[in-house]
């Protein structure tokens, strides 16, 4: 702003020496408008009137952001120390969203304590507590069934197999026969059908003994074998062991919904 004129008489009509001018007004110019020759104030009215609002908004706008205010804009970045007119301002918070003060919570007890991270990597102690059912490790009962089975033995070469039977101590073996009897007078042999003629015999006594018996060799040979087993009824099997592991151990996003804005604090 530049010089402005200061005239000598006031509106009542009385003149007045510049140097008897409230210094009040003189130092309200020197504020606004730098140092200025005493005898070139403007005094009128209008400047007064327009001066005195200007002071009253900047003195507001102090009061409404005290040193340790937080200014936000979400389209104008400019240091607010030039968009309002006074104080000194940084830069606050950056890359971090504002939490309420909590006296209850520690974590959120002190003015300006930062924490939390944009991304994590969950712990063990930090996965949620789960199980895992059987899954495909069990398998399926197939039900009642048979199994059929054809092989052929090896072959065991050239053999002969030999061996002897137990030994049965001294023994004899009886027997029954039916009877005969003699017609002298008719000179023949006929066979009686009368029950009572059956006679029972006993072979020599042979002591103990046991009987030795012997297979011709068959040559090389081999046996084939084929059938169908039992069936089993329906059944499963039980599986030992554990899933196989998944996952990839990166870190998860961490963020919150978010909406990015400029913001400052005033420090003087």
């Amino acid at each position: 702003m530049g010089i402005v004129n200061k005239q000598y008489t006031f509106q009542d009509k009385d003149d007045a020496d510049p140097t008897q001018v409230n210094t009040n007004f003189d130092d309200l110019y020197n504020e606004l408008n730098g140092n200025i020759d005493e005898k070139n104030i403007d005094f009128s009215k209008e400047t007064l009137i327009s001066t005195i609002i200007d002071e009253i908004k900047l003195d507001v706008k102090e009061m409404i952001y005290p040193v340790g205010s937080l200014y936000f804009n979400a389209n104008d970045g400019t240091n607010p120390s030039t968009l309002l007119g006074f104080g000194n301002w940084e830069k606050f918070g950056k890359g971090k969203v504002p939490v309420g003060h909590d006296p209850d919570d520690t974590d959120f007890y002190t003015a300006e304590e930062t924490g939390g991270a944009k991304t994590h990597t969950l712990t063990e102690a930090e996965i949620p507590s789960h199980s895992h059912d059987s899954g495909s490790l069990s398998n399926n009962s197939t039900g009642a069934h048979t199994h059929t089975f054809s092989d052929t033995s090896s072959s065991s070469g050239y053999h002969s197999h030999s061996g002897s039977t137990n030994i049965t101590g001294n023994h004899d073996h009886s027997y029954s026969a039916v009877g005969y009897n003699y017609n002298a007078g008719d000179g023949i042999v006929q066979r009686s059908d009368n029950g009572d003629d059956k006679r029972t015999y006993n072979t020599s006594d042979n002591g103990s003994h046991s009987h030795s018996l012997s297979i011709n060799s068959n040559g090389s040979h081999t046996h084939s074998v084929s059938g169908t087993t039992s069936s089993t009824d329906s059944h499963s099997h039980t599986i030992s062991g554990s899933t196989g592991s998944t996952g990839s151990d990166n870190t998860h996003n961490n963020l919150q919904p978010y909406i990015t804005v400029y913001m400052w604090k005033r420090i003087a």
